[in-house]
C-alpha cells in the first residue's frame, strides 16, 4: 500500500469479511445462527488459530485442505500442516465437500486414548453411518530378520505370533 493512512480502509475489508461470514451462516441453515460468534483478528492463520483455539477452549478445530499442489487430489497445504504441529486441540482437515451424509466410515485404532476419542468423534460426525474398525500392527523386527538371515519358517512363526497378540 503507498504511505498514508489505511485504518478505514482496513474497516471497509472487516466488514466485507463480517458480511461473507454472516452469508456463509446463513447458507448453513439458521440452526448454526444463534451458536456462531464471528472473530476477525489479523496475523498468520498457522500462529493465530492454535491460539484462538486455545483461548476459547474449543474442542475441535475444523480446517479445509487447499494446499496448492499439481495433483488432482486435494493436499494439505503449509498453513494447515503447521496449525496441526501447533495445536494441542483435535483437528478435522474436510478434504472435500460431501453431498449427502457419511454412511460409511473408517476408523483405524491402535487402542489408544486418542483412538477412543477418534470413534466417538466419528460417531458424532456421522451418527447413522456403518463404522469400519480398523487396527493394523508392523509385525516387529521383520525387516531385521530378513537381514540377519533368518529362515523363512522363522519369519513366519514370528509373523502367525505376533498377528495372534494383536489379535489378543
Amino acid at each position: 500500500l503507498p504511505p498514508g493512512d489505511h485504518s478505514n480502509d482496513f474497516e471497509v475489508i472487516k466488514n466485507q469479511v463480517r458480511d461473507a461470514l454472516l452469508g456463509l451462516v446463513n447458507v448453513a441453515g439458521s440452526d448454526y445462527e444463534s451458536s456462531v460468534r464471528i472473530l476477525l483478528e489479523s496475523g498468520h492463520p498457522s500462529d493465530l488459530i492454535p491460539d484462538v483455539a486455545d483461548r476459547l477452549d474449543v474442542r475441535l478445530i475444523v480446517l479445509g485442505a487447499h494446499g496448492q499442489g499439481d495433483s488432482e487430489r486435494p493436499r494439505t497445504g503449509a498453513n494447515v500442516s503447521r496449525i496441526i504441529r501447533q495445536t494441542r486441540r483435535d483437528a478435522l482437515i474436510v478434504k472435500t465437500l460431501s453431498a449427502s451424509p457419511y454412511q460409511r466410515v473408517l476408523v483405524p485404532l491402535d487402542f489408544s486414548v486418542s483412538g477412543a476419542r477418534c470413534l466417538h468423534a466419528a460417531r458424532s460426525l456421522a451418527p447413522d453411518a456403518h463404522f469400519f474398525l480398523q487396527h493394523t500392527c508392523e509385525i516387529a523386527y521383520e525387516g531385521l530378520l530378513h537381514r540377519a538371515g533368518a529362515s523363512r519358517q522363522d519369519i513366519v512363526e514370528n509373523r502367525l505370533r505376533e498377528h495372534a497378540d494383536a489379535k489378543d
